[in-house]
């Protein structure tokens, strides 16, 4: 059963954005999240995340919804920037870090292999351990997919997508990967802004059991949006 805690839990004050977090209980490393974001947000504690995403999306109306982990802590003021890039009609998705290129050029054109997915061109942030990923990033960007540590999305977006892909089978894997591909089938773009933060990756919700990384996720992935895959931005 999931227990729903919700409400203004922060002192921020935009009516245009709601923090969405799905949490496994209550931690130290939860506090700090909450203490560093500092906004109003909601919370879906326990149960499966995918459906606390689906939740959280049907019973917030807010224009822009702010998909949280649960040990991401945000080290700079973030809320300006973010909602600047919503400023722009066509921009879906907001996060903090992010790739240009999602999918092997040569995915689709020769047999499948879970190798030929991934976040695969130029993955930037500007995390405290940004350089062990890839590189450090703190300007703006276009990006063909973010990680699902932060990810800002128009509700909009998610209302055509039918909201998160329950049924499917992503529980932890390729959320991030279902609203980059969503984006671009109808024709928003994904942006990446370089906010410093720090995710406590070895706390998150859940890193799920397969040893493959997604394997199941990944060809979902793969067999759902054929029509825009692979895909890739010019920063």
């Amino acid at each position: 059963q999931v227990l729903r805690v919700s409400g203004r839990l922060g002192v921020g004050d935009s009516r245009m954005i709601k923090l969405c977090i799905c949490a496994k209980g209550w931690r130290p490393s939860l506090f700090q999240c909450l203490d560093s974001w500092n906004h109003n947000m909601d919370i879906v504690m326990g149960g499966g995340l995918l459906e606390g995403h689906q939740a959280l999306f049907e019973r917030n109306q807010e224009p822009i919804l702010g998909y949280v982990h649960d040990d991401v802590i945000v080290q700079e003021p973030w809320l300006e920037r973010v909602e600047r890039e919503f400023d722009d009609t066509s921009v879906g998705v907001v996060g903090f870090a992010g790739a240009l290129g999602l999918g092997a050029e040569q995915l689709g054109k020769i047999p499948w292999a879970i190798e030929q997915m991934g976040r695969c061109v130029a993955f930037r942030s500007n995390l405290k351990d940004a350089e062990s990923h890839g590189f450090r990033f703190t300007e703006a960007c276009d990006v063909a997919v973010l990680d699902s540590l932060v990810m800002f999305i128009r509700r909009d977006l998610l209302v055509k997508a039918g909201g998160w892909p329950i049924g499917s089978p992503i529980r932890y894997w390729c959320k991030d990967y279902f609203i980059a591909c969503e984006a671009k089938r109808h024709g928003y773009r994904t942006r990446l802004v370089g906010v410093a933060c720090e995710h406590l990756a070895s706390q998150s919700f859940t890193l799920g059991t397969d040893p493959y990384g997604g394997m199941e996720e990944n060809r979902w992935i793969f067999d759902t949006y054929k029509d825009v895959l692979p895909i890739r931005v010019t920063p």
